[in-house]
């Protein structure tokens, strides 16, 4: 879960810094910069976070609980576009970066001090390894 964590901060913190840069070519460079390491992290969050809903979940029931999941995820993306734009008219586009950047870092902190997510994949390994030594009946 560490990785996850981590990537919650590596893409909290640069999008709140996108919001703060100056409006010039130097500006740009450091803005795409903090976009490389944000893309950078980006996989390790979701890639990570699909393997263990994949091993929390019986394979029977795996396509409907990653259907659910891809459709609230693809879902997210137009509502966020339709409240981001006339939120971004109101506050401007660079405070609507940092409070991004703020909520995303809260989230990383969040997944931190909570020891039940922050151990749960150390569960998830214990789960599935107790349920591979029973012997089959």
């Amino acid at each position: 879960m560490k990785p996850v964590i981590i990537a919650f901060f590596l893409v909290g913190i640069p999008t709140g810094i996108s919001g703060i840069l100056p409006g010039n070519q130097t500006g740009f460079l450091w803005f795409a910069a903090l976009n490389i390491i944000e893309g950078i992290a980006t996989p390790f969050f979701t890639t990570l976070l699909m393997a263990m809903i994949q091993q929390s979940y019986p394979a029977e029931e795996l396509g409907r609980i990653l259907g659910v999941l891809n459709s609230l995820l693809n879902l997210a993306r137009p509502i966020g576009l339709i409240f981001a734009g006339p939120l971004a008219d109101v506050i401007g586009i660079e405070r609507l970066f940092v409070i991004a950047g703020i909520g995303a870092a809260i989230c990383g902190v969040v997944a931190v001090l909570m020891p039940i997510t922050r151990q749960y994949d150390i569960r998830l390994h214990q789960k599935l390894a107790k349920l591979t030594d029973q012997p089959d009946k």
